[in-house]
């Protein structure tokens, strides 16, 4: 038998094989259509899109949200302003999701359970927002959970636009299971689009982009 012949064959028993376990661990799982767009994917760093997953998936908060404040607060942890990674800044709020000391006493976390509660690690951020975020009353009443986090209507209406671009480039997978396949479904969207590569290689972003259509 060619050795393409076999690759192949190989190729699509091993597919056969990962479209079963799916099946059986996350029932009610429909494959989406429509991959991510390059407008978040390039947008959002590759671990903040994961924490973001993650977190929406533990908190009951659409991830969009989770992202859209990370990008008014800190352009995702990039800001060069003051309290990003370090100090705090004028209105006194640190971190990448900018908490307020008192706000961060009260629900900060230790997302990677690494011992300490850091305001200014996403990985324990992120998900003290998206507790934040829940109790203040969303998802229901998201736009009363976005100004009780930052008491500007201009603020809010700004979190709710970003987030609705980002829904706009990455539709939500219909998942329906547990909290850990439904995170697993949703890190793995991230590579709907890559073209096979023998041997795997690339990121999901440049995967993801070389697929894009033409913009414009």
């Amino acid at each position: 038998m060619p050795i393409v012949t076999a690759t192949a064959i190989g190729a699509l028993a091993l597919i056969a094989v990962l479209l079963s376990v799916i099946a059986t661990v996350l029932p009610g799982y429909d494959a989406p259509s429509v991959s991510c767009g390059t407008s978040a994917l390039t947008d959002i760093p590759p671990h903040y899109f994961e924490l973001y997953q993650q977190a929406a998936a533990r908190h009951g908060i659409p991830w969009t949200v989770l992202a859209a404040v990370g990008k008014a607060e800190s352009d995702h942890g990039r800001g060069i302003g003051p309290g990003v990674t370090t100090g705090t800044n004028p209105a006194g709020a640190a971190g990448p999701m900018q908490f307020m000391p008192a706000t961060w006493q009260s629900f900060g976390m230790d997302g990677d359970a690494d011992g300490t509660k850091d305001i200014y690690d996403p990985a324990d951020a992120i998900p003290a927002a998206a507790s934040y975020l829940r109790h203040s009353g969303a998802p229901t009443r998201l736009d009363q959970a976005l100004l009780r986090y930052n008491h500007d209507s201009a603020y809010v209406a700004r979190v709710l636009r970003i987030a609705d671009s980002y829904a706009a480039a990455c539709p939500p997978l219909l998942v329906s299971g547990s909290e850990r396949g439904s995170t697993a479904v949703a890190a793995a969207s991230r590579w709907l689009g890559t073209p096979y590569s023998y041997g795997g290689g690339g990121t999901p972003t440049e995967g993801a982009a070389s697929m894009a259509p033409p913009q414009g």
